[in-house]
């Protein structure tokens, strides 16, 4: 009978060691799991309001450094996870949970991730009433003693619109003023405003206007139209 000889082997890498083995390829699926979610939630703002999130300078970068608050989260969650599995290899003394616990810890897991992965949806909805009800919105903010970080930077500021020359020289800014405007963003030298009177997203060249945007998050507010504006935690 054959016998396997182990004692050639040294001793199996520690768990910490094993983990940051495969740190690379989570890390990796991490972030284009992420990125997809977190385009599909900016795509279904604005494209609801006929803007192309590019159009407002959402890049790939831009979109995970727009959502810190979010990815800091779910790296939070990641990390909590594997830490409570390499615990338990490290530390085999400390016994199986019962059945009762694991359903509890399964349980808990999946509505933190339910949670976590509609939370922006119900906020784009909201925003997205918001907008085309000509209300000024902030970004979806992770509420807490710190600084708010944002889950999802999707705002509307209320604008309004001058001509950058002379008079009858910008008839797109002439025809503006007046209006129930709202400011979404800008890319490539064009501004991209929502017009809520006539619910329809405008493009304007940049250097044909001048745009005067409310700073909501200023106290006292800076505009009447701020007190409109939707915020989702106090």
């Amino acid at each position: 009978m054959a016998v396997r000889d182990d004692q050639g082997r040294g001793p199996g890498l520690p768990p910490w060691r094993d983990a940051f083995g495969h740190a690379p390829t989570v890390l990796a699926v991490g972030a284009v799991v992420l990125y997809a979610f977190l385009s599909l939630c900016y795509d279904l703002f604005y494209r609801s309001l006929a803007v192309d999130p590019s159009d407002v300078g959402l890049s790939y970068a831009g979109t995970l450094a727009r959502s810190s608050g979010f990815v800091i989260v779910y790296v939070f969650f990641v990390g909590f996870a594997l830490q409570a599995g390499l615990l338990r290899r490290a530390e085999p003394h400390l016994g199986e949970p019962s059945p009762r616990m694991r359903r509890f810890e399964t349980f808990l897991s999946v509505a933190l991730l339910i949670l976590m992965f509609t939370w922006p949806f119900i906020g784009v909805a909201e925003a997205t009433s918001a907008v085309k009800a000509g209300q000024p919105v902030r970004p979806l903010l992770f509420p807490g003693p710190a600084p708010p970080l944002p889950i999802l930077a999707i705002r509307a500021d209320p604008v309004t619109v001058e001509a950058s020359g002379k008079p009858g020289e910008s008839p797109a800014a002439h025809r503006l003023q007046g209006r129930k405007l709202l400011y979404l963003g800008h890319s490539d030298g064009t501004v991209v405003l929502y017009d809520a009177t006539a619910d329809r997203a405008v493009y304007v060249p940049a250097d044909s206007i001048i745009l005067h945007i409310a700073n909501c998050g200023a106290k006292p507010l800076p505009d009447a139209a701020c007190e409109q504006m939707r915020t989702w935690f106090p």
